[in-house]
């Protein structure tokens, strides 16, 4: 009996089918067929076909016919995907939904190249590419390499002669507009061989670069997170630009992280995978400490911004959540000098009673309300609060809600309060970018003058064309309840230094200016930055010295109580965290909580895992696992 197993791109494991013996000759795995499923015809990927002495059912199904007589996918592709759904905690059919199937197998009426509208950025090739790349051709096979660039010009132009020199390659860029960037640098220099694909892209444009890669078309894929899947046949390498970027990790199911997957891909194939980065992860660093990466660093000086770290209970100020010294520097400017100051938080500010010393908050969720500029109102006096979690409205109260005092003030400062303190200070036109602003548009800060204000999201918006940049409020983000909090503030700061120009300045405001992370960025030595982040990991065995699974457990509509007794009795020598994170819908019901699970033995966290899908599929529950999760 011809059997064959079958995946479609569903929330669905693998399943099988019969195989008619008109269809056994041209049967390869790979392949595109077409299968009943749920009573209709739909195409699925086959992954494999096989001889057994019996049915394993009676009423199994048999394939319809062959879409495609070429392979779709590879055996390693097929072998990724079953790693991959296996890693991750999923099925096939969820796995297969992130592999670009869909974007393939559905031809658009008109297919379209994609057009260079983005200008090339600065490139800056290493005196020591040469070198570097004479280690990595010498070697033959699978290995990772972990390049350290001396900044993002650097990076670039090593990876441009990388490519150069491996001709066909899969190259990973963690954003679209860095996407973007990469790709007209990279059509610049090697033409037309050099595709691209993101999801703001229109679907032809996708599909066009999708098949031209498998078809040959195009020997360079460049491309966010889900290029990583492309059916390219025998890439020569995989390069990981910016590898310690969270936007590699996939936020919905299946929860990928594109650098490893790229690393276990590489493995497959047998070729090498290069990760680049002016601030590498501690994980990839880490990896190098431990000879699994060979780690390249760049042997390039450059000359880097001043940096003054400003100790805020020390500092004079005139103005509101900025010292005097900053104050002065940006009085001091010229008209055409750029300016960018950062402030992690959204609106104008937020209400504090001064009589109960109590911050106004959200009826619904408890957490703050923020003060914003109402719509289509330029004057900051009408305000509406709002909060950032439930998304709750209301008009500032003229009392205290807890004590009923008359005394409430502002408290704190966020972009709205800062961008009306900039104009007064500097009398220049000064542009807010920020998710409420409505100006997320991309900005040509190459043109002289701009004064912008926002968040660190802005910093992906600029180019290396500024004078100053202020961090007005960097202990929001080193004071997060998180493990990599400070690892994420050290390379936005770098990432910031590489928009900054040489005869620039940095200003950190601070009131912990005894935290180590200053003493590494006033010598901008990040790797040093991260020997002591990896000591303080390994102290407290924290990853990467273990491994963590993050479990979210969604409740049935209306459920009133969970036993968390027997949902955590079996887990045995395995440390969890939890229930965390309760989320309540608006009558007060909780429909979902978080568990955390870490442990250095993978294989426990495996079987706790399973002990904890099975009491959820008796409630009838709903499990989503987060795999090596990134926010923890």
């Amino acid at each position: 009996m011809n059997l064959c197993d079958v995946v479609f791109p569903q929330n669905l494991t693998t399943l099988t089918y019969q195989v008619p013996e008109s269809l056994l000759p041209d049967l390869k795995k790979g392949q595109i067929v077409l299968a009943p499923l749920r009573g209709k015809i739909k195409k699925g990927l086959l992954i494999r076909h096989y001889c057994a002495e019996k049915l394993p059912r009676k009423d199994l199904k048999k394939i319809e016919s062959i879409a495609e007589p070429e392979p779709l996918y590879s055996e390693h592709m097929l072998s990724l995907l079953e790693w991959a759904a296996d890693y991750y905690i999923t099925n096939t059919g969820t796995m297969l939904k992130s592999m670009l199937f869909k974007e393939i197998t559905k031809k658009p009426r008109n297919v379209a190249e994609v057009n260079v509208a983005t200008e090339p950025p600065s490139v800056r090739i290493p005196e020591d590419a040469r070198e570097i790349l004479q280690e990595i051709s010498n070697e033959r096979g699978f290995r990772s390499y972990l390049y350290h660039a001396a900044d993002g010009e650097h990076e670039i132009g090593f990876v441009g002669e990388m490519i150069k020199e491996f001709q066909k390659a899969i190259v990973l860029v963690p954003e679209v507009e860095e996407t973007e960037a990469v790709f007209s640098y990279l059509r610049k220099v090697l033409g037309k061989r050099v595709c691209m694909y993101h999801s703001d892209l229109k679907r032809s444009e996708r599909y066009d670069a999708l098949m031209g890669v498998y078809r040959g078309k195009y020997d360079v894929v460049v491309g966010t997170r889900p290029i990583v899947f492309a059916p390219m046949t025998n890439p020569s390498i995989i390069i990981v630009m910016r590898e310690h970027n969270y936007a590699y990790k996939q936020e919905e199911s299946p929860r990928y992280h594109a650098r490893d997957v790229a690393v276990m891909k590489a493995y497959i194939e047998g070729i090498p995978v290069l990760l680049t980065s002016v601030t590498p992860s501690v994980e990839s660093y880490s990896n190098c400490l431990k000879r699994k990466y060979t780690l390249l660093r760049s042997k390039v000086k450059i000359k880097h911004p001043r940096l003054f770290v400003l100790d805020m209970k020390k500092q004079k100020r005139s103005a509101l959540y900025m010292a005097n010294k900053l104050v002065e520097s940006l009085k001091r400017l010229s008209p055409e000098d750029s300016v960018v100051a950062i402030i992690q938080r959204l609106g104008y500010s937020m209400l504090k009673c001064q009589d109960c010393d109590t911050l106004v908050l959200c009826p619904k969720c408890e957490k703050p309300l923020v003060l914003h500029r109402a719509s289509g109102e330029s004057s900051a006096r009408v305000m509406l609060m709002c909060c950032h979690s439930c998304g709750h409205k209301e008009s500032p109260p003229d009392a205290c809600p807890r004590c009923g005092g008359y005394n409430l003030q502002y408290y704190g400062a966020g972009t709205e309060r800062i961008e009306e303190e900039l104009k007064r200070y500097l009398n220049r036109e000064v542009i807010r970018i920020d998710s409420t602003s409505g100006k997320e548009e991309k900005i040509d800060s190459a043109s002289d003058g701009k004064v912008i204000v926002g968040t660190l999201k802005v910093k992906s918006l600029l180019r290396r064309s500024l004078d100053l940049v202020a961090f007005l409020n960097p202990d929001i983000v080193l004071n997060q309840p998180e493990v990599k909090a400070v690892e994420r503030f050290i390379q936005d700061v770098f990432y910031v230094r590489d928009l900054v120009k040489n005869d620039g300045t940095v200003y950190l405001q601070t009131e912990i200016p005894w935290h180590p992370v200053y003493r590494y960025l006033r010598r901008w030595d990040y790797e040093g930055f991260l020997r002591e982040e990896i000591k303080n990991r390994k102290r407290h065995k924290l990853p990467p010295f273990s491994k963590m699974i993050n479990l979210r457990i969604h409740l049935k509509r209306g459920m009133s109580e969970v036993d968390f007794d027997e949902l955590t009795a079996k887990i045995e020598n395995t440390e969890f965290i939890g229930p965390v994170n309760p989320h309540f819908d608006s009558e007060g019901y909780m429909t979902y909580f978080e568990i955390l699970l870490k442990d250095e033995d993978v294989h426990k966290l495996r079987k706790a895992v399973e002990h904890i899908r099975e009491f959820a599929d008796r409630q009838k529950m709903l499990l989503k696992c987060d795999v090596d999760p990134v926010f923890f």
